[in-house]
């Protein structure tokens, strides 16, 4: 193959690409396109040994050698800037793009408006860049975007939304963000069949679900890692209007009955609104106050320890102004959709493994009948080994 038909087959391959439309980040490039662009790699490297070997006066290899080097790098950088939709080198950092933000970002109320443009996660990406945009954190309007200030008569709005949510002013998300890795919330009830006409103008009650197991009432051999995250982060609301107390609900516990057991008793509250630091904290905690819990299914167990897989989630209810926009954007779907259907557990046929865990169960329902103190499956074992 000649260099002047490398040279027509990739400027092909790049048109074809730019009549497809094809424009997003997984576009996959085809097998030969990326042949051509080795190709064309190896073809660069043979011009240069050109270029490094001596030549006879009046020989032109040189010249043209370098020419073909350089059209052949004008052609991949423009099939890979088409391919990743911008030129990379061109968005490094430099001390002329530092200059530029530094005197943009210095006015405040400029650089207000442009991280209010951007989602949460973005936003606290962005206030690492430089000083200005880190002072930013102490406006108030962005403070009720980042969930750091409480703002009651808002639209609902939560960072850790499950779902996608449009503005009443256009289809912008005003739910899903990268938060959404972290913590899961989901409305649920939001329109009421049985409501009243006359009560189309009084606030709607909704519920509110939230989890750190990725996909509320889902359950899993283990329990989620949990997030590490600053104060800063722990600080948020987990949505807008502020909710102020929430039941926690377990896996473990279960009534007759019941799929999904609701302590009552206990809540998670906070007058100023609950952020994500409460829910974790409240994680933590009833993860290891109910490890040794006797009534929990054989399938929230683990064979090798014994403890329970404590799934924990909280419930809790808001009332929105019938104006808001999540009315609007059809999105109280049922927490059910979408839901995993993957077998609780994982475990087929009964082992050695399965048989100690039913004799530890069966400890566990006597243990706490008469009272006493339940041990871990460790300390079963080694005290029946006695």
């Amino acid at each position: 193959m000649t260099r002047k038909t490398q040279d027509v087959e990739i400027r092909n391959a790049y048109l074809d690409a730019l009549k497809s439309g094809a424009t997003q980040p997984d576009v996959q490039v085809h097998r030969d396109d990326l042949l051509d662009m080795f190709k064309h790699q190896q073809q660069v490297i043979d011009n240069f040994a050109v270029l490094e070997s001596g030549s006879r006066e009046g020989d032109t290899s040189k010249t043209t050698a370098l020419t073909e080097c350089r059209s052949s790098m004008e052609v991949m950088r423009s099939f890979l800037c088409h391919f990743m939709q911008h030129d990379p080198l061109k968005t490094l950092p430099s001390a002329r793009s530092k200059k530029a933000a530094d005197q943009v970002f210095s006015i405040s109320e400029l650089a207000e408006i442009i991280l209010l443009e951007l989602d949460t996660s973005s936003i606290l990406q962005a206030m690492q860049a430089c000083t200005a945009l880190a002072a930013c954190v102490t406006s108030p309007r962005i403070q009720v975007k980042l969930g750091l200030r409480a703002q009651p008569d808002s639209d609902w709005f939560s960072p850790f939304c499950g779902y996608e949510l449009n503005s009443s002013s256009g289809s912008q998300s005003i739910g899903r963000s990268k938060f959404y890795e972290m913590l899961t919330c989901e409305l649920e009830s939001v329109v009421s069949l049985d409501r009243k006409m006359e009560d189309v103008m009084k606030p709607r009650r909704v519920s509110l679900y939230a989890s750190f197991e990725g996909q509320v009432d889902c359950h899993y051999d283990e329990p989620a890692e949990l997030p590490e995250v600053g104060e800063r982060i722990q600080s948020m609301l987990i949505c807008q209007p502020p909710i102020t107390q929430m039941a926690i609900q377990l896996n473990c516990c279960l009534p007759d009955g019941e799929d999904y057991a609701r302590v009552e008793a206990q809540k998670v509250v906070n007058s100023q609104g609950i952020t994500l630091g409460d829910l974790l904290r409240a994680t933590v905690q009833y993860r290891e106050d109910h490890k040794l819990c006797p009534y929990a299914r054989e399938s929230y167990h683990d064979p090798e320890t014994g403890f329970v897989n404590v799934d924990v989630s909280f419930w809790g209810e808001l009332h929105l102004d019938p104006s808001d926009p999540v009315f609007a954007s059809g999105s109280g779907q049922s927490r059910s959709e979408g839901r995993s259907s993957t077998p609780i557990g994982g475990l087929e046929e009964p082992n050695e493994r399965l048989v100690k865990l039913h004799e530890y169960m069966a400890y566990k329902d006597e243990a706490e009948g008469s009272g006493e103190t339940i041990l871990t499956m460790a300390e079963f074992n080694r005290t029946n080994q006695r």
